[in-house]
């Protein structure tokens, strides 16, 4: 839970400092080896430390907003192009 600081603004919940593989397919719902696959393919920020991987996660909740689907992006569509339905007058 977060404190309150005397000028009335919230702490920031702590972090851990670095989350393994095994945190961040949890965080994004996916399996392990897709957490691999998004390193070697470096879609996402990563640490190595000698042989294992850490990230932070900032990078993680950075590379969730990257691909987050903007709904405003389909009001300029027709519902027609939405629907896949042609035009025919």
């Amino acid at each position: 839970m977060a404190t309150v600081t005397a000028v009335g603004q919230p702490e920031p919940e702590e972090e851990p400092a670095l989350l393994d593989v095994e945190d961040v397919a949890e965080t994004l719902g996916v399996d392990r080896r897709y957490v691999y696959r998004l390193v070697k393919r470096r879609q996402i920020r990563h640490v190595r430390i000698g042989r294992y991987l850490r990230f932070r996660a900032c990078d993680v909740r950075a590379f969730v907003d990257e691909r987050a689907v903007s709904t405003r992006s389909l009001g300029r569509l027709e519902a027609s192009q939405v629907l896949g339905l042609r035009g025919e007058r």
